[in-house]
């Protein structure tokens, strides 16, 4: 508010008087001058009295004369002992008064810091006698590097690291050399860790959607990959439910890959009567439909409830039905886009609906089903791939700007067969764009 005022004041100033700041430098370097040549002689009520100085002119002229001795101390972007006992004397000269001097000393000595600090961090690095310098200048009045970069920090430490950070991930990729050395340079300028994980975490969160749905966009995580993941989510400042929600992606992608070599997950289940050594790999909610052939014609049937699937069998059980599907009875298993169509030499035949864990219930089921009689298994050999190369993956990524293409969200991305490839669709940039995992679920229901 205080500056707005000076401002308000200077800018009427302006207006009411041109000529006004014209008249003060040329006063100002009257000043000036005579200080060199009278030394302790100088008076300044005398000079104004010879100089019929305005009263209005007054506090303008002292302050004008003060910051010339400023600008000229602050050349070398240093200020010795000596230097500062010579504006000390400026100011007794003056008559300027110490709340004034002090509001002086510290505009100036911000100013000179911030071009210091503009000019560092133009390049991109700060330097260890980068950093000295800065702290050079913050002594200078009495300050640290860190409340003077904490004072400038949005209008330049803001940007800069923001900066640091996009050219980091340009490639898509964050390095640990590179986020380590983006610590180092915000310690040299004063900054803790949390609060650059403050201003980059925007651009974290919008990175680590990036890297996630380039990650899922083939169906497969590596190893690296994940590592990859879990690193950032441990050195870079999440929402919790961002961070909620990678968690689960990683994992969900962790278990396919396991599911994938064959090596299933074990869970404990108390509410279903288990065979001698049976394992649980997976249990949840689902959707179970088939076509009942009637005299009448075919009618479709729908059941609600829970599966179960283990080592040896799959069990649904709804309040309407309940059954059990033995894996060595299991004749083909076609995986759709949101359903596992199954074909069995017995009861159980028809489409599993998953919801949000489709894939990882198919992938179980069918590593299940492999594990217990390969042989019997059709998985639809022949399938196009779902593999997205990486430079599509990047060029529909920019496309559609890291949003969701039907609703805009950023959030929960996946990058979306618009075609399906069961149906014959391509990994072309034409037939890929960017769904928000909600979006992606209720067009997979409309297909």
């Amino acid at each position: 508010m205080s500056r707005l005022l000076d401002w308000l004041k200077t800018a009427s100033g302006r207006i009411l008087d041109p000529e006004r700041e014209e008249r003060v430098a040329h006063l100002g370097r009257l000043v000036a001058q005579r200080l060199r040549e009278e030394k302790n002689a100088f008076q300044i009520d005398h000079f104004l009295q010879e100089y019929q100085v305005a009263p209005r002119d007054v506090m303008p002229l002292k302050e004008r004369v003060y910051q010339m001795a400023l600008d000229r101390v602050w050349e070398d972007r240093n200020v010795s002992e000596k230097e500062k006992a010579s504006l000390q004397w400026v100011a007794s000269r003056l008559g300027l008064d110490a709340r004034s001097r002090q509001r002086l000393d510290a505009e100036i000595g911000r100013r000179v810091f911030e071009q210091a600090l503009g000019r560092i961090c133009s390049d991109g690095t700060v330097s260890e006698e980068e950093a000295r310098e800065l702290d050079r200048i913050a002594v200078c009045f009495d300050t640290t590097v860190r409340d003077l970069v904490r004072t400038c920090f949005r209008q330049v430490g803001e940007a800069f690291f923001r900066g640091l950070f996009a050219t980091a991930v340009q490639d898509g990729r964050l390095t640990e050399d590179e986020w380590d050395r983006l610590l180092l340079t915000a310690d040299r300028l004063g900054l803790g860790r949390e609060e650059l994980l403050a201003c980059l975490q925007p651009m974290a969160e919008h990175f680590i959607e990036h890297a996630l749905a380039d990650a899922k966009a083939d169906g497969e995580l590596s190893l690296d990959e994940e590592r990859a993941l879990k690193w950032l989510c441990e050195h870079l400042q999440l929402s919790p439910r961002t961070r909620t929600y990678v968690d689960g992606q990683v994992d969900e992608m962790a278990t396919l890959r396991e599911a994938s070599q064959g090596r299933l997950p074990s869970l404990s289940d108390n509410h279903v009567s288990l065979r001698a050594g049976e394992i649980v790999h997976f249990h949840g909610p689902a959707r179970y439909c088939f076509v009942r052939q009637l005299k009448s014609g075919d009618r479709q049937e729908s059941f609600e409830g829970v599966v179960r699937i283990t080592d040896a069998r799959l069990v649904f059980e709804s309040p309407a039905k309940a059954f059990e599907v033995n894996h060595r009875k299991v004749i083909g298993i076609h995986e759709e886009q949101n359903s596992l169509q199954l074909r069995t030499a017995g009861r159980g035949s028809g489409n599993y609906f998953f919801g949000e864990r489709h894939r990882v219930a198919s992938a179980i089921y069918e590593a299940a089903v492999k594990k217990a009689n390969q042989t019997l298994v059709d998985r639809g050999a022949g399938l196009p791939t779902r593999h997205i190369p990486r430079d599509v993956r990047q060029r529909v990524w920019q496309k559609y700007n890291g949003a969701c293409a039907n609703c805009g969200d950023t959030q929960y991305l996946e990058f979306d067969h618009i075609i399906p490839v069961a149906k014959g669709g391509s990994n072309s940039e034409a037939n890929v764009q960017l769904l928000c995992r909600r979006c992606n679920l209720k067009k997979s229901d409309n297909i």
